[in-house]
């Protein structure tokens, strides 16, 4: 086995991969915000125990849309109940067309 040509066609080949391949989850967008956003795949990355991997990588998109930012300042600066009564669906798009800010069950 020859490592070099190995690693060669490894490199030629990692260029034809789309980013969003390596984040499968519900959407295109909750994919990009995984690969723009660290502290989204952070937080992806501590969820993911043995749940489906498409909904893992959603989970950030889904928590985002209902507190309208992802900033970990103002989430340290949250009360625990707040985060507490957080409902997330890793689903940014539900089927009845509303956001997931307003379906019911949501802490407003």
């Amino acid at each position: 086995m020859n490592v070099t040509r190995i690693k060669e066609a490894l490199l030629r080949f990692a260029p034809s991969i789309q980013p969003e391949s390596y984040f499968p989850a519900k959407s295109p967008e909750a994919s990009q915000l995984i690969i723009s956003d660290p502290y989204a795949f952070l937080i992806a990355s501590c969820l993911d125990r043995g749940t489906k991997v498409e909904i893992i990588w959603s989970i950030p998109l889904a928590l985002k849309n209902q507190l309208t930012h992802l900033d970990p300042g103002k989430i340290h600066e949250m009360a625990s109940g707040e985060i507490q009564r957080t409902t997330l669906s890793p689903d940014p798009s539900p089927s009845d067309g509303r956001s997931p800010a307003n379906r019911p069950g949501r802490a407003t």
